[in-house]
Parts: structure tokens; C-alpha cells; sequence
């Protein structure tokens, strides 16, 4: 089999490859990315004997269609930007594509994706992604759900914590910034509550919760709990659920002024 893996130098990318090549069955791995030093990059984080750098050029949807039409899957960790040209070239080649992104901004090409008869699977991450089949794990084993909340954090270990932020980046900075200003929902009481991105850092729903072995950690709205829930049977009554992303205490006060 031989995958191809977008944005394979960056943080993400280097690590699926890594995987790939500890994977029986992956013959070869395409490494796509535009800059041109991929084998130094990539030296000492695994063995490149099956890894094929690929630099595209020119307009980037007839590139990656040409390097999709050699694949059998592709793996898309390019910035959220690119995400539309990267399953259009997928949809074009008929090329299986997952994606750790959102799908709201490409659910219009759901009925091409269909009618070409590939898959292309979406919010395939941590969050969203492993949480998502955690929630549906959950809900397989109760007849009935009332509350149901779902925390998220990458954290550095106290002694790499560095202030204000307490922070270090783990993945796509630019991203960390877009989910400092996201719109949520929440259900409280059973009702529908919308928290403006403006308010992220300034609500109600703001909390700290106790992490064993880490101590308190400070919890805020960051997504569409509603979406999520609305496709569980089991929650169909629900009372409450909201969706967090955990941070060191004192996240909000540092980003609430901003």
C-alpha cells in the first residue's frame, strides 16, 4: 500500500510518518510538502528507505492530484486553509482521504464525494476524533444519557511552563490561535446556549477541575457540544454537556482582554 501524507514536515506530518513506516503493509510513504530539505528534516525519527519526498509545484490542486493519482490513501495535515483543495484533488483521483480538520467547511462536497464513491473522513484527530468515538463508546453502555462533557488539553509538565501562558506548542500554532476565538454551544438545563466567541474567555461555564497526579486545571468552552450529542439515541433527553479545552489556570484572564 502507499500513502501519501500532506504537510509531512510539519509536527503532526513527521510523527504519522513515523508511524507509517513502523506499519506492516505500508510499502511506501510519500512525504508532500514545500520545503526541500525533507530527508534532513527527517533524519534520525525513522528509517527513510520507504519514504518518497515530493515538493509540489505550480497551482497546488493540479499538484496534488498528481501525486494522489499514484496512492492508494492520502492522510491531509496541511494548514485548515488547504483542506478543500486536498479533498477536491482526492474526490477528482478517487483516492481515500482522512483529515484531522472540521468538516463544516467542506460539507458541500459531500454529494461529489459520493458520487465518485470515495471516502473521505473527517475530524479523524484527538479532538475532534478519538473523543468522538469515546462519546459513542459511552453511550452504547447506558439506556440514557443526562450529562455528558467532553475536556481536552495539551499541557507542558510544570517545570516547562512558562508565563504568562503556562503553555508550549504542540502542534499548529496558527490554529491555537483560530480556537481562542470560536463560537461554542452548550446545554444547560436542557436548553440550547450559545457563547459567542467574544466570550469564550468571559462566561459562566469557566471552571477548574481536579486531574490526578496534575492538580487543578482550568477548563473553557470550545466547540459545538450540540452538533455531537444530536447523534447519540441515547441523549436524547439530555439535560447538559459542553465540550472544553483545558489549560494551566489562568488561561482565560490572560486571553479575555484580548
Amino acid at each position: 500500500m502507499k500513502i501519501a501524507v500532506l504537510g509531512g514536515l510539519g509536527l503532526q506530518g513527521r510523527a504519522a510518518i513515523a508511524d507509517l513506516v513502523a506499519s506492516v503493509g505500508v510499502e511506501q510513504i510519500v512525504c508532500v510538502d514545500t520545503a526541500a530539505d525533507g530527508p534532513a528534516r527527517l533524519a534520525g525519527l525513522t528509517d527513510l528507505a520507504r519514504v518518497r519526498f515530493v515538493v509540489p509545484e505550480g497551482a497546488i490542486g493540479p499538484a496534488l492530484a498528481t501525486v494522489l493519482d499514484d496512492v492508494d490513501a492520502v492522510i491531509d495535515l496541511l494548514p485548515q486553509p488547504l483542506m478543500r483543495q486536498a479533498v477536491q484533488a482526492a474526490i477528482a483521483t478517487r483516492t481515500p482521504l482522512v483529515t484531522t480538520n472540521y468538516a463544516k467547511s467542506i460539507a458541500d462536497l459531500a454529494p461529489a464525494a459520493e458520487q465518485a464513491g470515495v471516502s473521505i473522513m473527517t475530524e479523524c484527530g484527538l479532538d475532534p476524533g478519538i473523543d468522538l468515538v469515546l462519546y459513542a463508546r459511552a453511550a452504547r453502555q447506558f439506556d440514557s444519557i443526562s450529562s455528558i462533557d467532553s475536556y481536552c488539553g495539551g499541557i507542558p509538565e510544570p517545570k516547562a511552563m512558562a508565563k504568562p501562558l503556562c503553555y508550549k506548542v504542540s502542534w499548529n500554532f496558527d490554529m491555537v490561535l483560530v480556537s481562542q476565538n470560536r463560537d461554542s454551544v452548550m446545554i444547560e438545563d436542557g436548553k440550547r446556549v450559545a457563547v459567542p466567541a467574544g466570550q469564550q474567555h468571559d462566561n459562566p461555564f469557566i471552571h477548574e477541575i481536579e486531574v490526578a497526579g496534575l492538580g487543578k486545571l482550568e477548563a473553557f468552552p470550545n466547540g459545538d457540544a450540540l452538533h455531537y450529542v444530536e447523534m447519540l439515541d441515547a441523549a436524547k433527553g439530555l439535560r447538559r454537556s459542553g465540550r472544553y479545552t483545558l489549560r494551566w489556570p489562568g488561561w482565560s484572564a490572560f486571553w479575555a482582554p484580548l
